[in-house]
C-alpha cells in the first residue's frame, strides 16, 4: 500500500467519523430549536436554524435546505404554524437519517 492510498484511508475515516459525530448531536440540535420554538424566540430559531443550514456541508441536503426556510420564516416572523410545519419537516429528516 502506498503512502497516499494510506493516508487517503485515513482521510476517509475521519471525514467517516466526523460525519457520524455530527448525526450523533443533530437530534440534540432540533430539540434546542424545538424549545426555541415553542417560546415564540425567532432571533434564536433564526440563530439555531443558521447554523442547522451547515448539514448541506455534509451532504444532508434536505435538512440544511429545511433548515434554510425555517432561517428565512423566523427573520420575517412568520405564522408560528408555519414555523411548526417546517420544525416538524426537520424532525421527520433527521428521524430518517437515523434510521428510525
Amino acid at each position: 500500500m502506498t503512502a497516499s492510498r494510506r493516508d487517503s484511508q485515513m482521510e476517509d475515516k475521519d471525514y467517516t467519523e466526523i460525519i457520524s459525530r455530527y448525526l450523533e448531536r443533530l437530534p440534540a440540535k432540533v430539540d434546542e430549536l424545538r424549545s426555541a420554538v415553542n417560546l415564540r424566540e425567532f432571533d434564536r430559531i433564526r440563530e439555531l436554524s443558521h447554523k442547522l443550514k451547515g448539514a448541506k456541508m455534509f451532504g444532508f441536503d434536505s435538512v440544511g435546505a429545511i433548515s434554510a426556510e425555517l432561517e428565512m420564516a423566523a427573520t420575517r416572523r412568520d405564522d408560528i404554524s408555519n414555523i411548526i410545519n417546517l420544525l416538524d419537516r426537520l424532525t421527520a429528516e433527521v428521524e430518517a437519517l437515523k434510521g428510525g
